[in-house]
This record gives structure tokens, sequence and C-alpha cells, in this order.
């Protein structure tokens, strides 16, 4: 078993936007911060591999104790299935 995450990402955002309070635009700059996570597990039958799962997310948690539990749920459906490689993009944040 395998497990980690990769260097953050960071993109920006600016844009105008009219503010019904003040009565003007504003100009925003909004700063966004992804990571790339993974976790791997293999079964093996004596010494050759029966089955790999890879699991691959990106999302704005750069905490695996809390995204540890999806990585794994995720692929919970998978075990004792050939080899899979399962990504998917968290939309939260």
């Amino acid at each position: 078993m395998a497990y980690g995450i990769g260097d953050p990402s960071r993109t920006s955002n600016t844009y105008s936007r009219y503010n019904y309070y003040t009565k003007k635009d504003e100009i925003v700059t909004s700063v966004n911060t992804v990571y790339d996570r993974y976790l791997i597990i293999e079964a093996y039958d004596d010494k050759n591999q029966v089955w790999k799962i890879t699991v691959k997310s990106s999302g704005s948690s750069g905490n695996l104790s809390k995204v540890m539990p999806v990585l794994i749920l995720s692929a919970m459906d998978y075990f004792g299935v050939s080899k899979q490689i399962i990504k998917f993009q968290n939309k939260r944040k």
C-alpha cells in the first residue's frame, strides 16, 4: 500500500463584480489551492500481484486524515477486481 499528497498548485482568478451596497464595480481576486492525493492498494498471491487499485483525487483539502476515508470508500467496489485506476474530482471546497 502506498499513499500520499502532491505539492499544492495555486490558481488565481480576477474578475469584476457590481457591489449593490456601494453601488460601484469592484475587482475581486480569488486564490484556489488544489492538492492531488493518491492511494495505491495491491494484493499478492505468494509473489505474484493479483490485483492493484490506484485511486486519485484532486481537491482543496491537504489533510490526508480527512481524505483517506473517501479514497478507501471510493475503491471498495473494486477490491478483488483486476487492475483499476479510479479518478474523481472533489467538487466541495
